[in-house]
């Protein structure tokens, strides 16, 4: 079926939040934000600047490769010029400092790309996602909550996908919430027995 091609993960690439932390410490950034706020919106931009480097690298070891499509996300095939990037510790900063500090470079990244594929705490960071669901380009969000609040579904809307997370036993109930368009199912099965069971009742 492959025709002699395959699939090609697209390495995530941390969000400038993350990789301001892990350049400089996350307690530094956080402290910088208010003894040298300048400094801090300059590193963000580069930080941005760093992953979107490191992207065409790797895009560039890929040249050439026929319909070369990114892979990612549980075996989900994503196309070329696809942004995979994490927001972690963007919850740490608040809708002010989010607004300030971190949009103008994550802009950076996602102008560059064609889709977006990232996921955030939904319940702690309720406030990023409006940065992702109303872009004009697709995005792909994937809540990290265990529990998330049914109206991050209706993001579809506004053309974005939400990946949820539920259990094989709470699978039925968790889809009559959210539905069947515009999300994608994460769903953790106690064995291959369990998953088949899933499966065949779908």
């Amino acid at each position: 079926l492959a025709a002699g091609r395959f699939a090609v993960g697209l390495t995530e690439v941390p969000g400038p939040a993350d990789l301001m932390g892990a350049l400089l410490g996350f307690e530094a950034i956080l402290l910088a934000m208010y003894d040298a706020p300048d400094a801090v919106e300059g590193f963000a931009k580069h930080s941005a600047g760093l992953a979107v480097e490191f992207t065409e690298r790797v895009r560039g070891l890929l040249d050439g490769q026929e319909n070369y499509g990114g892979c990612w996300l549980n075996g989900v095939w994503a196309p070329p010029k696809t942004m995979y990037f994490c927001e972690h510790t963007s919850v740490n900063f608040s809708p002010q400092h989010y607004e300030r500090f971190l949009a103008p470079a994550n802009r950076i990244l996602l102008e560059q790309n064609d889709y977006a594929l990232t996921y955030i705490y939904y319940s702690a960071g309720e406030h990023l996602a409006s940065y992702y669901f109303n872009r004009h380009r697709p995005t792909w969000v994937w809540s990290c909550d265990e529990d998330p609040p049914p109206d991050l579904v209706a993001a579809h809307r506004r053309r974005a996908i939400v990946t949820i997370r539920t259990t094989a036993s709470d699978f039925q109930d968790t889809r009559g919430k959210f539905g069947n368009v515009g999300v994608c199912y994460l769903v953790d099965c106690g064995s291959i027995e369990e998953a088949a069971d899933l499966c065949s009742s779908i």
